[in-house]
């Protein structure tokens, strides 16, 4: 019998083609990009929530961390403040936020993802901007 035929019957079988579309792919970079405008929004909720029970937001040496892990200098911390645990402090693209506080504005915090390619200062960055008050 030839070899040929038989994997050929196999892949029938199997509903397997030669021809078939690949799989559908996964998100592009636009929606990874909206996706992280709307995390930075949920992120900067809990970090209000932070102020609120804190008096501050996290400084830049406590980080994110801080809205799911209580730090040892913090005793009125109310937390978990973010939801989903560590994966809420990563961007779509599965690499961490990046936060500083004070940020530019001394008063407030710097919320941003590296984008796609990962790398600061390359000019796709993601950057969290305040809603006007």
């Amino acid at each position: 019998m030839n070899t040929r035929w038989v994997a050929a019957g196999l892949m029938m079988i199997l509903g397997l083609r030669s021809d078939a579309a690949a799989p559908p792919a996964g998100p592009s970079n636009e929606q990874k990009t909206a996706a992280a405008q709307v995390a930075m929004g949920n992120l900067a909720t809990a970090l209000e929530a932070f102020k609120a029970d804190n008096g501050r937001y996290p400084q830049t040496n406590e980080g994110l961390r801080s809205l799911l892990e209580k730090p040892n200098t913090l005793p009125k911390w109310k937390g978990p403040y973010a939801k989903g645990g560590a994966l809420a402090l990563m961007d779509p693209w599965r690499r961490p936020f990046v936060f500083k506080c004070p940020g530019t504005d001394p008063k407030g915090f710097d919320l941003s993802s590296n984008g796609p390619d990962g790398k600061p200062a390359s000019g796709d960055e993601v950057v969290y901007v305040p809603p006007a008050k």
